[in-house]
């Protein structure tokens, strides 16, 4: 589904109203074979992600390389629900030196 127009002010509340919350429950109860992925922008800019933890089962996490520091990522766990964190991504990282060769070994694994 798409967002709509863009109204910080506006998401917040939308994604704590008691439709919000009864969307997301028909949705897993019509789809029980599914996943209902909800992407919210970071913490650090808005409070949708801490407003809508209360309607979700998990987290996962994406954290991109060179943008987010230890300590947002930190702040990020403490704000959020931290039992409901499953994973973490780490989105967008560089090649270390050397480690090209590494991932060329297992390609053919996934042919």
């Amino acid at each position: 589904m798409p967002s709509g127009a863009v109204d910080a002010h506006l998401s917040t509340e939308l994604l704590a109203s008691n439709k919000m919350h009864a969307l997301l429950e028909e949705a897993k109860s019509k789809y029980p074979e599914r996943y209902v992925v909800i992407d919210t922008p970071p913490c650090s800019f808005t409070s949708d992600p801490s407003v809508i933890v209360d309607a979700v089962d998990a987290i996962v996490m994406v954290v991109r390389e060179g943008y987010s520091t230890k300590d947002q990522i930190d702040e990020t766990i403490r704000i959020l629900d931290n039992d409901k964190i499953v994973g973490i991504v780490f989105n967008c990282a560089e090649y270390a030196f050397g480690l090209k060769h590494y991932y060329h070994y297992y390609r053919r694994y996934y042919k």
